[in-house]
């Protein structure tokens, strides 16, 4: 996991880099930073999913998830993170008749958005669309972190100056769970709602 978050670091600084050569720093433009609260569903193939180690299960189908701009890399380009929780379960022994333990899933990581209309000369005023790219992990005791990644684009209308509703649909490996299966699934795809906060 360590040696992927460098990677991403790392092609961030280059591509900034690159921007700034070509276009320079004009000042704070109209590209504006943004918080947002949505729920989210993974899906995908169940059967992609193996029984989780140490007598445990975990997983969740569906979470609510926040995310955040933290800086803005150029006028287009920001770099923020996200924080989800979901329901999921642990599993007593791999034995059948076993317990279900309810508890909470942790998704987290960092994530970097590229906003379409102004790389275009478009001012986003009504409308924000972006190519979003993440990597994280997955997380509940008794189980190590496990990667997640995904890319794909979102869309974001604000009838009001500062609030507004998006749709972010992404593909990548997300992890989830069916209820009372005792697998980790994997999904390859997830989809979003919710309302958006920009500054």
């Amino acid at each position: 996991m360590r040696k992927q978050m460098l990677i991403v670091i790392a092609l961030i600084a280059s591509f900034s880099s690159v921007c700034y050569a070509q276009n320079g720093v004009s000042g704070k433009g109209s590209f504006s930073k943004s918080i947002r609260i949505g729920y989210g569903f993974m899906g995908g193939n169940f059967d992609a999913g193996q029984v989780v180690l140490h007598n445990a299960s975990t997983g969740s189908g569906s979470l609510i998830n926040i995310s955040a701009d933290l800086f803005r890399a150029t006028n287009s380009i920001s770099i923020g993170a996200y924080l989800g929780a979901g329901q999921a379960a642990t599993q007593e022994s791999l034995n059948y008749p076993t317990l279900m333990y309810n508890s909470i899933g942790l998704h987290y990581g960092i994530g970097l958005s590229y906003s379409v209309l102004e790389n275009a000369g478009f001012s986003p005023d009504k409308w924000d669309v972006r190519l979003n790219a993440t990597i994280g992990s997955y997380w509940l005791l008794p189980i190590t972190p496990q990667m997640e990644y995904g890319a794909g684009f979102s869309a974001a209308y604000y009838p009001f100056n500062h609030w507004g509703i998006y749709g972010d649909v992404m593909w990548g490996r997300f992890l989830y769970n069916g209820n009372g299966n005792s697998h980790l699934g994997e999904g390859h795809s997830k989809m979003e709602i919710g309302i958006s906060y920009r500054f």
